[in-house]
């Protein structure tokens, strides 16, 4: 390859790494005990070149349910999908203007938020995503009049 050539894809290949998304991190708990909490929120920051027009998506066990979706560069609010509709907080922002709706604020915390959680960020020429698991769980204590022998329950009545 020739000067010229090597010249062109260099230039190419920079244009191109200017023009990407990235998932930088997803903050997303393990887990979460029922009563501990009145809202489950999770974060996905990201970086979008500045000529990269972003969209910023949030799905609910793989990609299959979407349930949130913003565009960081747009005048529309985000917008709250499907059966997380009514659980979602849509207002809750950031003052940074391109992390502005970054965040998943989810209330009535119960079981059937236990499963995976994807943030996707979509741009023309690029996407990425991660995926964290929740689990949602009740602590159950054994109660004061049940005692373990040999590992087994002995119940007092």
């Amino acid at each position: 390859m020739d000067r010229l050539g090597v010249a062109l894809l260099a230039v190419s290949l920079a244009s191109f790494a200017n023009a990407v998304v990235k998932v930088l991190d997803l903050d997303v708990p393990e887990s979460v005990e029922i009563g501990s909490t009145d809202e489950i929120v999770m974060v996905c920051n990201f970086v979008a070149s500045k000529d990269e027009a972003a969209e910023m998506k949030w799905f609910y066990n793989g990609n299959i349910e979407q349930i949130y979706q913003w565009i960081p560069d747009s005048d529309k609010p985000p917008g709250a999908i499907g059966r997380f509709k009514e659980r979602l907080d849509v207002e809750h922002s950031s003052p940074d203007p391109r992390a502005k709706y970054n965040t998943l604020k989810i209330k009535d915390v119960s079981y059937d938020l236990s499963g995976n959680y994807t943030c996707k960020i979509s741009g023309i020429k690029s996407e990425d995503s991660q995926t964290k698991q929740l689990v949602v769980y009740f602590h159950l204590e054994r109660p004061s009049w049940m005692k373990l022998q040999n590992h087994q329950p002995i119940l007092y009545l």
